[in-house]
């Protein structure tokens, strides 16, 4: 069985919605160690565990439950388990 193809104008309605990415990341420079941030748990804690549960995930995409539970984990089991599932 062969498959058919697509109606143009179903390609170019999809194509309207959905245009092609016009940045290029090939040019984003290299990180350097000085730009990385550091925060201590309290910190971490004091922004995350506010968050009701079910709370979407911000434009960076990891819902405020992923740091909860990261943040829980240190509580019932091995820290060295949770720096594990971070990386």
């Amino acid at each position: 069985m062969s498959e058919a193809a697509p109606p143009p104008e179903a390609v170019n309605a999809l194509r309207e919605k959905h245009p092609t990415s016009s940045s290029v990341l090939t040019d984003l420079p290299a990180p350097q160690p000085q730009q990385c941030v550091s925060v201590d748990e309290c910190e971490v804690r004091k922004a995350v565990l506010p968050f009701p549960a079910g709370s979407a995930g911000g434009p960076d995409g990891p819902r405020p439950q992923r740091s909860r539970d990261l943040l829980m984990c240190r509580e019932t089991g091995p820290v060295s388990q949770c720096s594990d599932s971070i990386c």
